[in-house]
């Protein structure tokens, strides 16, 4: 039975938050190590027992009352500082203790924002892997300097030395805990940001084993005339309906059919049906954005890089947080391009016909296409830590995923 291991019998605990976009890769790669034999739980909220126990994985709630929550129709921005204290205050950090207390586990996957829990893991000193659902650029972004003080404050509650009050005090929170896996590419870093030997890009960590599409996408899906058009703007609340208004309104105005996916952010009543198209609130992308000619997003990380390992380009309209600059990589590779999110009907539609027009946009989507299947899509993720859990020492690997195989089953005796 999923989640009923007694004390020591765990080989990964994995930690989490309810934050959207970090959710999908923690899960995918907690599948993945359960397909490889490993006896895997989260720790996480009690919002995400029905996900993870549909996914296979055991599943260990908060015990504690948290002092933020996701909630339907509450964005994250309106709330920040209950998330703030949330992820930065030793809260979070004192349940991954007792946790790790009770199953004794060999290796910790923790989610990179969950700052206290990071801090956690290294006053453990388990071997792990802090897992980066954002490019890892954004650890330096400056505005969440403001941040390290309470996450000092919790450091210190857990016998810890501060950290640095400066730009990138977050790259040095993971470094100090362990290993650093960031499922993106690369390639987009931008030009001129230094990666350590310590940071692993292990390019998009995608569901092995995806759920079938509802009925009603795959009719839209096999209908096959004219070009697919999947829009996904973020699976948490922004304040975002009169934009997928006007996107649906633009998408009626050319041959396209389409599939609007909403994720817990909104109901599908609230926004008009497409004259072509459905409105659901899931299909599992990596069945659905392979088939389409073009995705429409906010420039969260996770829809541009399922987009960007299917080979299909992109149209961006950035809503907040980090979109603006993964939108920007988007255009600087080629791959698509960026709109604001006041745009009008007709300016989304002049953009939708630009980036179907000219096969430069997918040629370029391709490129970082072939490169996902080179990483396994998930699988040196998990190559990475189940040599955690073999070995008990932090893996360095720089070689392709045939090579990684290699090391880590050469260090396995």
């Amino acid at each position: 039975m999923p989640g009923a291991f007694t004390r020591g019998e765990l080989d990964v605990l994995l930690v989490s938050w309810d934050g959207g976009g970090n959710v999908p890769p923690m899960l995918a790669l907690g599948k993945r190590l359960v397909a490889r034999g490993r006896r895997v739980r989260l720790l996480g909220p009690p919002t995400l027992a029905g996900r993870c126990r549909a996914t296979g994985l055991g599943f260990r709630p908060f015990a504690g009352e948290m002092s933020w929550t996701a909630r339907p129709g509450v964005a994250i921005e309106d709330d920040m500082s209950s998330l703030s204290t949330h992820l930065t205050g030793p809260e979070i950090g004192t349940e991954l203790l007792a946790a790790a207390e009770e199953h004794r586990p060999k290796a910790l996957v923790v989610d990179a924002m969950a700052a206290a829990a990071v801090a956690a893991a290294e006053r453990l000193r388990i071997p792990t892997a802090v897992l980066v659902h954002t490019r890892h650029r954004y650890s330096e972004a400056a505005g969440w300097r403001w941040l390290v003080v309470p996450v000092n404050s919790a450091r210190m509650q857990f016998g810890l030395e501060p950290l640095p009050e400066q730009p990138g005090w977050f790259a040095e929170l993971w470094r100090r805990a362990g290993t650093v896996i960031v499922a993106s590419y690369r390639q987009l870093e931008g030009e001129r940001h230094a990666i350590a030997g310590h940071v692993h890009h292990v390019g998009p960590i995608l569901d092995p084993d995806p759920a079938a599409l509802p009925d009603d996408v795959a009719a839209i899906v096999h209908d096959r005339v004219g070009v697919l058009v999947v829009v996904s703007l973020s699976s948490t609340y922004m304040h975002h309906e009169a934009e997928l208004t006007r996107i649906i309104r633009a998408l009626n105005q050319v041959d396209a059919r389409s599939v609007i996916t909403l994720g817990n952010a909104l109901d599908p009543g609230c926004v008009p049906v497409p004259d072509r198209g459905v409105v659901v609130s899931w299909a599992a992308h990596e069945r659905l954005l392979p088939r389409a000619d073009l995705v429409i997003t906010h420039g969260g990380l996770g829809t541009i890089l399922g987009a960007l390992s299917a080979g299909v380009p992109l149209i961006c309209m950035p809503l907040g947080r980090e979109q603006p600059s993964n939108a920007a990589e988007v255009e600087r590779i080629g791959a698509g391009l960026v709109i604001d999110r006041t745009a009008s009907a007709s300016v989304i539609r002049e953009a939708v016909e630009q980036v179907l027009a000219r096969s430069s946009y997918r040629e370029s989507a391709q490129r970082l296409a072939r490169e996902a299947s080179e990483l396994g899509a998930g699988e040196r993720a998990a190559v990475i830590v189940d040599t955690l859990v073999r070995n008990q020492i932090k893996p360095t690997f720089t070689g392709p995923l045939e090579e990684t195989h290699r090391l880590a089953a050469g260090r396995s005796s």
